[in-house]
């Protein structure tokens, strides 16, 4: 079933939208599994990470920090801005999407941040979210703050691989544009509408 919401196509899976078709829990998780606490740490986590050791990595929007998990001890990596959402690129490199309205990467080793962007055109970011990138190594990322659903203006912007990306709109006038996924084929992208409670598919 495909629904127009606002200029977009929404898919539901199963041909019913998400109000008729539920999943209990325990067709994601197994009953009988087990849940372990790995680590405790302050702050408000987000952008779960695993580098190419198997490490994870973690944002603490509201502590200013990125950090990282091995053998359960926490290494405080970055303390800068309002990380949110995180992506590690195919080159090693930790992509971020700060809440004060910054993209930048971020040296695993060293630490080293390099700002990519923090505008569109001549306006600054309003504050983004969460970002995911295409097979080819470009950039979806979310802009929701300042938005909900009396004010839909949340953007997603695209950002192509190169060493000097033009930021682009991809769709615009949503209500809080919070995570981003790509279908596992890449021809669509997955936008959470989150303050309409819904799920906008977009072509890539």
């Amino acid at each position: 079933m495909t629904k127009k919401i606002a200029g977009f196509a929404a898919t539901f899976s199963g041909g019913k939208p998400p109000s008729q078709e539920r999943h209990s829990i325990q067709e994601i998780v197994p009953v009988d599994a087990i849940w372990e606490k790995v680590i405790t740490y302050k702050g408000f986590l987000e952008g779960l990470n695993f580098d190419r050791d198997g490490n994870m990595w973690m944002t603490c929007l509201r502590n200013e920090e990125i950090v990282k998990i091995e053998d359960d001890q926490v290494t405080v990596v970055s303390k800068y801005g309002m990380p949110n959402g995180a992506k590690f690129h195919k080159d090693g490199r930790l992509f971020v999407a700060d809440r004060n309205g910054e993209l930048y990467t971020l040296d695993p080793l060293s630490g080293e941040r390099t700002s990519i962007a923090t505008t569109y055109v001549t306006e600054h970011f309003r504050g983004l979210n969460d970002l995911v990138f295409d097979k080819e190594g470009g950039i979806y990322v979310t802009e929701p703050y300042g938005t909900n659903a009396l004010n839909p203006s949340g953007r997603v912007f695209y950002m192509a691989p190169g060493k000097d990306p033009q930021v682009q709109i991809f769709q615009e006038n949503i209500a809080f544009p919070n995570g981003i996924a790509l279908s596992a084929d890449g021809k669509r992208v997955y936008i959470a509408d989150f303050a309409r409670n819904q799920i906008i598919a977009a072509p890539a």
